[in-house]
């Protein structure tokens, strides 16, 4: 995961939401960025929150859910959540097999 603003496209991933037909007519495959709308803290102390946070992600997106899903989900975690600000620009119907 990377910060939000244009960083993206400095990895050719465009700003803003777009699904894979997006990239497929562009004859390129689909990529996606996920970042934060607001800065997000950190200090030693959250290395167990993030990990864990990080590892729900992972685990759903190595389960064959859309990135999209992955993030919701990571959100929407009891014990571990993403932060609400976090973001997606590119394919946000983007599976690990189509990435």
């Amino acid at each position: 995961m990377t910060g939000g603003g244009p960083l993206c496209e400095a990895f050719g991933i465009p700003s803003g939401q777009r699904d894979t037909n997006f990239f497929a007519l562009a004859g390129i495959r689909a990529r996606a960025c996920v970042g934060y709308k607001k800065e997000i803290s950190f200090s030693p102390d959250q290395w167990a929150l993030r990990a864990s946070m990080l590892l729900n992600f992972y685990n759903n997106w190595f389960g064959q859910r859309s990135i999209n899903y992955c993030v919701t989900n990571a959100q929407h975690d009891p014990n571990y959540p993403m932060d609400s600000s976090a973001f997606i620009n590119g394919a946000t119907n983007m599976f690990i097999s189509n990435s």
